[in-house]
C-alpha cells in the first residue's frame, strides 16, 4: 500500500520556531526520567566507556537502520533506541557491536549528555513529523530537549520525507549555532531504514540535513547550553534501587556498622559504581566486611559475590588477621541472610586468581590501596582486577586522599595515597577513568594527622596528650572514590 507524504495548513517555517528554540536554551527543563529509560541507559553505559566511537541510532524502530549502521562501522559501538517495544519485538539478529535498547528518546538523550558521551554520529532517521501548527512543539527541533540532542555532538544526520521538517531543523540549528546547514534531496538507491525503502517505493521526494557538530567553535557553544538541567541530572541515582536501599536500612545490619553511613555513604557509592542485584561483584580484601554486609543479602538472590580475601596459609600470617577472617567467616554462615558468598584467597602478587577470566561485572576495593602501595603490588590488584572483569566491566576504588600539595611516602604509611597516582597505574594497566565523585570527600580532613587516618573515625588512634575530641569531630577520613572501565 502506498505511503502518504505527510500534509499540513503549515506552509512556511514557523513564524514561533526561534522563540521557542531560544526560550529551551535558556531554561532548564526538569521533566521526571522514566524507570525503563533509566535502565535501558545503565544497560550500555559500560559498553560506552569502553568503546572508542558511539554511534546512536535514535528512533530505529525494529532496529534495520541500526544493523546497517553496525555493519558499515565495525568499530564502532552502534545504539538502537526506540520507546516501542513491538517495534523492537521485531528486530533482526545484531552484530556484535550493535546494542538495542527500550527508552524515551527525552529521557535518554539527556541521560547521555550528562554521562559526558560525545558522540561519533548520531542519526535521527524520519522522526514523527507531527505537520499540524499545533504540534510544533513536539517536533525534536522545538521540544525542550533539543539543546540536549545538539550538546551530544557528533555527526548529526536527519532523514524524512517532510520537507518542511528538515527545512525548520535546519533554522532551528541555525538559531542555536549561527551556521546555516542546506537542506539536500536524498538519492533513493539505497534505503537506510524499512521506512525510507517503503517512501522511495511510494515516490516520495526524501530531504536530509548533516551537521558536524564536532567542531571545537559548536562544542564550546553546546556546552554551556541547558546545564542547570543537566546538573540535577548527574545527581540522580542511575536506577531507583529500593532493593539496595533496604539492605541498607534493614534491622539487622550491625549498629555500629550503620553508625559509619554518614561517612561512608554506601547507597550513593554502590549506586555511583553502577551496581546490580544480578551482578557478579568481587570485593577485594573485605577486612571485617563492612560492605560485605550490604553486598551480600544485596546480591543474594540474583548475583554472586566472590570475597577475595587475606590468604590465610602464607607466612608470618598476623594473628589480627586470622581473627577477623575467622569473624568474618562466621557472620557470613548465615546464608538466608548473606547467600552463597565465594570466598578466595588474594595476595598479589602471588595469589591473584579472583575467578574466570571475563566473569565478574565489577570490582570493588574500599580502602586499600595504601596497603598494596606499601607492598609494591597495586599493579598486581590491576591485572587481577583486568582479567576477572567482562569487556566494560566496572572496577569502582574508594581509598584515602593524599592532597596533591603533599608529597607522597613512597610506603604510604598514614594511610593516604595521591589520587593522580592511583588514575595513572590504572589507565596504564588496561582501564579507562569514566568518572572521579566526591560522595566521600571530607574537607575537614586535613591528611596529616599524628597516626595518619587511623588518628580519625572509627579508630581514633590519637596519641597520648592530643586533643581526641577533635579528631572525633573531623569524622573519617577525606576519600576518592573512582569509577574505571575495562578497556
Amino acid at each position: 500500500m502506498p505511503s502518504r507524504i505527510p500534509a499540513s495548513s503549515q506552509r512556511d517555517i514557523h513564524p514561533r520556531l526561534a522563540e521557542r528554540v531560544l526560550g529551551h536554551c535558556q531554561h532548564a527543563w526538569r521533566q521526571p526520567l522514566h524507570d525503563h529509560s533509566l535502565l535501558a541507559f545503565q544497560a550500555v553505559a559500560a559498553d560506552v566507556a569502553a568503546a572508542d566511537q558511539v554511534i546512536l541510532d535514535s528512533g530505529c524502530g525494529t532496529g534495520a537502520s541500526t544493523v546497517r549502521l553496525a555493519h558499515q562501522h565495525p568499530d564502532a559501538l552502534v545504539i538502537g533506541v526506540d520507546k516501542s517495544v513491538h517495534r523492537l519485538a521485531r528486530a533482526p539478529d545484531l552484530p556484535p557491536n550493535a546494542r538495542l535498547v527500550r527508552a524515551e528518546l527525552t529521557d535518554f538523550w539527556r541521560l547521555a549528555r550528562a554521562s559526558g558521551w560525545r558522540l561519533h554520529r548520531h542519526c535521527l532517521f524520519y522522526p514523527n513529523p507531527w505537520p499540524k501548527p499545533a504540534h510544533l512543539g513536539r517536533r525534536w527541533h522545538a521540544h525542550p530537549v533539543f539543546p540536549d540532542l545538539l550538546g551530544l555532538g557528533g555527526r548529526l544526520e536527519l532523514r524524512t520525507n517532510f520537507q518542511l521538517y528538515a527545512r525548520e531543523f535546519a533554522s532551528a540549528v541555525a538559531v542555536v549555532l549561527s551556521l546555516h546547514p542546506e537542506v539536500v534531496s536524498l538519492p533513493v538507491a539505497d534505503a537506510v531504514s524499512p521506512f525510507e525503502r517503503k517512501y522511495a517505493a511510494s515516490g516520495h521526494e526524501l530531504f536530509g540535513v548533516e551537521i558536524d557538530l564536532n567542531q571545537e567553535k559548536h562544542r564550546m557553544k553546546l556546552q554551556s547550553l541547558g546545564m542547570i538541567a543537566l546538573a540535577g541530572l548527574l545527581a540522580l541515582p542511575a536506577v531507583a534501587d529500593d532493593r539496595l536501599q533496604a539492605v541498607i536500612a534493614d534491622s539487622d545490619r550491625p549498629a555500629d556498622q550503620a553508625d559509619r553511613d554518614q561517612f561512608r555513604n554506601p547507597f550513593d557509592t554502590l549506586t555511583f559504581f553502577g551496581i546490580r542485584p544480578d551482578m557478579t561483584v568481587v570485593e577485594l580484601s573485605p577486612g571485617g566486611g563492612w560492605y560485605t554486609e550490604i553486598l551480600g543479602p544485596y546480591l543474594r538472590d540474583d548475583g554472586q559475590l566472590v570475597a577475595a580475601h587475606w590468604n590465610l596459609d602464607g607466612d608470618n600470617v598476623p594473628d589480627f588477621y586470622r581473627r577477623i577472617r575467622a569473624e568474618y567467616e562466621e557472620r557470613i554462615a548465615d546464608t538466608d541472610r548473606f547467600g552463597d558468598i565465594r570466598i578466595v584467597p588474594f595476595d598479589p602478587p602471588e595469589l591473584i586468581d579472583l575467578g574466570g577470566p571475563a566473569t565478574a561485572d565489577l570490582v570493588l576495593s574500599f580502602r586499600n590501596v595504601h596497603g598494596w602501595k606499601r607492598a609494591g603490588t597495586f599493579r598486581d590488584v590491576a591485572r587481577a582486577a583486568h582479567a576477572v572483569l567482562k569487556p566494560g566491566g566496572v572496577f569502582g576504588i574508594v581509598s584515602h586522599r593524599l592532597p596533591e600539595n603533599h608529597e607522597q611516602d613512597p610506603e604510604a604509611r598514614s594511610g593516604y595515597v595521591h589520587q593522580s597516582w592511583v588514575i595513572a597505574v590504572l589507565e596504564s594497566e588496561g582501564f579507562r577513568l569514566v568518572e572521579a565523585s566526591e560522595i566521600n570527600a571530607n574537607p575537614a580532613d586535613t591528611a596529616d594527622h599524628p597516626n595518619g587516618v587511623w588518628s580519625l573515625l572509627p579508630g581514633l588512634r590519637v596519641p597520648e596528650g592530643e586533643d581526641t575530641e577533635h579528631f572525633r569531630a573531623i569524622g573519617e577520613s577525606d576519600r576518592f572514590t573512582l569509577k574505571f572501565v575495562k578497556r
